[in-house]
């Protein structure tokens, strides 16, 4: 059996202590144990069996951080996230449309958990790099203040009924909808939607990123270089909420 060991909530871990750990399992060094701790974003490690697993767990609670293992198979799934590429956002519900252009309205109260990441310039999309360059992103303001911007910022909701994962990115969103409130700098308008999203979803749990990304509190982010770990982040999220034994959250699970 396949398991995995991963952080029961966020913390800080003792790079070198934990990486020697790691480099204690058969098979693995000193330098996998760096790079596994280097790209923790919830999960240290998987794929080990059971024994190296509880081991390790134990091993890392004498270091004071709180871990723990579980079979990979019975982790909860983080379902892919859909691009949202426009959308309306009012009391009466979230309309939102993805790159085929179908509309969608979910309810506020289906919105279960919101997450705001940061995504650094290693991976910033097509369109944020044309705007670099000086040309206007279609449905977008034409400002030169938007080619110094080296980050993209993502908001990810997810709702129960029907489970879904929606994505908008703070550099292809279309930001129409917000009419007489519409500004020319893509970040100025993201955080006016993530005003409608803290407004309307008002029962949805929140992550420290996105209650900061509110105050304009863009260095209390965490950075990513790749989609693909914005993804493990919340995989492991999800993981934690689902055994937060809260009743409004289990019933997404």
């Amino acid at each position: 059996m396949s398991y995995c060991v991963y952080l029961k909530k966020k913390q800080m871990l003792p790079a070198e202590s934990v990486a020697r750990l790691i480099a204690d399992i058969p098979g693995l060094s000193l330098a996998d144990g760096q790079q596994m701790v280097r790209r923790c974003h919830g999960f240290l490690i998987e794929h080990l069996e059971s024994t190296p697993a509880l081991r390790l767990v134990e091993e890392l609670k004498r270091l004071g951080i709180d871990a723990d293992c579980r079979q990979i198979r019975e982790l909860v799934p983080n379902p892919r996230a859909v691009l949202v590429r426009s959308g309306q956002f009012a009391p009466q519900g979230c309309t939102v449309q993805d790159w085929k252009s179908q509309d969608e309205t979910l309810s506020w109260e289906d919105v279960f958990f919101m997450s705001v990441t940061c995504l650094q310039e290693l991976e910033v999309p097509e369109l944020m790099r044309r705007k670099r360059k000086g040309e206007a992103a279609p449905g977008m303001p034409d400002s030169r203040e938007e080619i110094v911007e080296k980050k993209a910022y993502l908001l990810d909701f997810f709702t129960a009924e029907p489970r879904s994962h929606r994505r908008i990115l703070s550099t292809e969103f279309r930001y129409d909808y917000l009419g007489e409130r519409l500004q020319s700098s893509s970040v100025a308008n993201f955080v006016s939607l993530l005003h409608d999203f803290d407004r309307y979803a008002s029962s949805a749990r929140r992550d420290e990123e996105f209650k900061a990304a509110l105050e304009g509190k863009w260095d209390r982010l965490a950075g990513f270089t790749a989609i693909y770990e914005v993804d493990e982040y919340h995989r492991w999220i999800l993981q934690t909420i689902s055994e937060s034994g809260s009743a409004i959250h289990q019933r997404s699970f």
